[in-house]
């Protein structure tokens, strides 16, 4: 019978060759530390059969109060133990799933982004575009077309923008879901790519490049991120408002215009069902019924 460390090479192999890279990496990053965690108490010579439910368990503690983790990242780390267990269960080397006993954390605080109101967006944006215009570009992307700060808008390319149609075409490799899909552009943005000459540039260039214009290079994973921090921060405005702030901003704005459906809304979005496009809404404006708060009878 194997060890977890005698069966991870054939899983993760055959990881690699079914899922996208930043996944790859996040099995070869988590189960690396079960591994680790294994071999600092005395368990990597234990064969797949004999890692016990108290075992897991006292990994799981060990993720929570020595690494500090929170609730979402530990159940990550369950669900990538659990493929690897699945996997030596189809080739007979465990007869049962030992996770019964994982324990997960308490939720901690939301340190998601926060929605920014029209005031403190007039505030940040005017400096932002002032002093850095890619950067205006970069925010109001994200606030039009719901396109992510990761991959989505920093891997952009001049070429995926049909100046024409008013559409943004993310491909399937950028996209985080996997799925490739085209967005609506609105005429603000169009003007303003047009401003900075976006259309004018050679069509393999990236949008966001590294010398602040469209260039060979893309800018650095967190740059963009970084530059949004420093206007923030001196203005004053609150830390929960980052870059990715642009896209739940947007969202929710045009929720609240009433002006386009819900099925629109999720397309632009990039959701694959109208339950996470309400979810994703209730999250970041909260229970606020439209009806209700413009048409609520008076008590007189």
């Amino acid at each position: 019978m194997k060890t977890f460390n005698e069966i991870l090479p054939s899983f993760l192999a055959t990881k690699k060759i079914v899922v996208k890279d930043s996944a790859y990496r996040s099995y070869v990053s988590k189960t690396n530390t079960f591994s680790s965690w294994l071999a600092q108490n005395e368990y990597n010579r234990l064969t797949m059969a004999e890692i016990s439910a108290e075992i897991i368990e006292s990994f799981s503690v060990y993720l929570a109060e020595n690494k500090k983790l929170d609730r979402p990242t530990c159940q990550n780390y369950r669900t990538t133990l659990q493929h690897v267990f699945k996997y030596a269960m189809a080739r007979g080397e465990i007869k049962e799933l030992p996770f019964d006993m994982f324990i997960l954390p308490k939720k901690k605080d939301d340190c998601s982004a926060q929605v920014i109101p029209p005031d403190h967006s007039k505030i940040l944006l005017e400096d932002i575009r002032k002093h850095d215009r890619q950067l205006y570009l970069a925010y109001l992307t994200e606030y039009y077309t719901f396109l992510r700060p990761g991959k989505e808008l920093r891997l952009l390319r001049v070429g995926d923008i049909d100046f024409n149609k008013g559409t943004i075409t993310v491909s399937q490799e950028n996209a985080k879901n996997g799925h490739k899909r085209t967005v609506t552009v609105p005429n603000q943005l169009l003007m303003e790519y047009k401003r900075q000459c976006v259309d004018k540039a050679d069509k393999k260039l990236y949008v966001f490049g590294n010398r602040k214009k469209p260039s060979k290079e893309p800018c650095s994973v967190n740059m963009l991120g970084y530059r949004f921090r420093k206007y923030r921060d001196r203005n004053k405005l609150p830390k929960g408002y980052k870059l990715y702030s642009g896209k739940c901003t947007g969202a929710t704005t045009l929720h609240e215009s009433n002006v386009v459906s819900m099925r629109s809304i999720m397309d632009q979005l990039g959701h694959s069902n109208l339950s996470s496009t309400q979810h994703y809404l209730k999250r970041h404006m909260g229970s606020v019924d439209i009806g209700i708060k413009a048409d609520f009878p008076s008590p007189y």
